[in-house]
């Protein structure tokens, strides 16, 4: 069953390790997750939403879900309220909070679609 709950970034008790893979921002890992999945990838961007955007496809606006083409596991932060989709711009959105940082698991993840009303700034770590 997919797990959604606030997340304060990555557990020091997970032993995240690794070497560069070709990008300064996909690492090879080794981390069990909450859920007993095995990651071997990552991808981690920050990035910051230019105004009022609907649907902004972090996929193609951030070439992100490259490495970790299908993530187990996706921990998303926002610096104000805004929404995110996953996979598809008709599912149901997400809402978050100013501040807030939640952790999917258990659902594979794609792509995510962000709407916003301002500049916002965005993170996002992938586990695949």
């Amino acid at each position: 069953m997919p797990v959604i709950h606030p997340s304060f970034g990555l557990s020091n008790s997970r032993g995240i390790s690794g070497t560069t893979k070709g990008s300064k921002n996909a690492l090879d890992v080794n981390v069990l997750g909450s859920d007993g999945y095995d990651f071997t990838l990552y991808e981690a961007k920050s990035f910051t939403i230019s105004g009022a955007q609907t649907n902004y496809n972090v996929k193609t606006s951030q070439s992100m879900f490259g490495t970790v083409v299908t993530a187990k596991s996706v921990s998303i932060y926002t610096d104000i309220a805004c929404t995110v989709k996953l996979n598809a711009t008709g599912n149901n959105a997400i809402p978050l909070l100013a501040g807030e940082e939640i952790k999917i698991e258990g659902l594979p993840t794609t792509n995510l679609f962000i709407t916003t009303t301002a500049d916002t700034v965005i993170r996002v770590v992938l586990l695949g």
